[in-house]
């Protein structure tokens, strides 16, 4: 006998889950995927602790589920970096897998996610450059060029020490760094 249960709830326009049990042979087996689409922003942190929090409350309802197979799907084109930074935090401390399906693409910010996951699936393409700062222009003229990269410094330290405490190299942040903003190194 197979008995299944689906739902999907979307969170915002980045972040959905799917989840579904089934039974066969007496034995109950469980799957709770996440979603992440689009652009990194504070938003996706708070939907992804939200879809955790969700996740956490199934399988409390179902815990005497015999396996458990869960998975984090990220599309993204990249955003916030303090974002993505905090979103990688999150996942390593939920020893979260991330996968990158063929035809999706995690590029820019959202390297930095996916240097948090525990175990990565990349079947896509990662991207990288180095990242924008807001409003540059506004920047430039308020601005003298020290400012300016101090800023960049600034950002290519705080990549740096997020790469280090995920136990990735930090030369990532270097080759970051030498791709223009306007361009992707794939």
């Amino acid at each position: 006998i197979i008995t299944m249960m689906t739902t999907q709830v979307a969170w915002a326009d980045d972040v959905s889950t799917t989840w579904s049990c089934s039974m066969a042979k007496a034995q109950k087996t469980c799957t709770f995927d996440i979603d992440i689409r689009g652009e990194i922003t504070p938003s996706t942190l708070e939907d992804l602790k939200n879809a955790l929090a969700e996740r956490r409350g199934i399988m409390s309802r179902e815990g005497d589920a015999h396996l458990w197979l869960e998975g984090i799907d990220i599309d993204s084109k990249g955003g916030d970096v303090q974002a993505a930074i905090d979103i990688g935090r999150l996942l390593r401390a939920e020893d979260a897998p991330l996968e990158i399906g063929p035809n999706q693409e995690c590029l820019s910010a959202c390297v930095l996610i996916l240097a948090g996951a525990t175990w990565r699936n990349v079947h896509g393409r990662i991207g990288i450059h180095r990242p924008y700062i807001e409003n540059i222009e506004t920047l430039k003229t308020n601005f003298d060029r020290k400012d300016v990269q101090k800023l960049y410094n600034n950002m290519t330290e705080l990549i740096r020490s997020h790469l280090r405490e995920m136990n990735v190299s930090d030369r990532l942040a270097d080759d970051m760094m030498i791709v223009p903003p306007e361009q992707v190194r794939f």
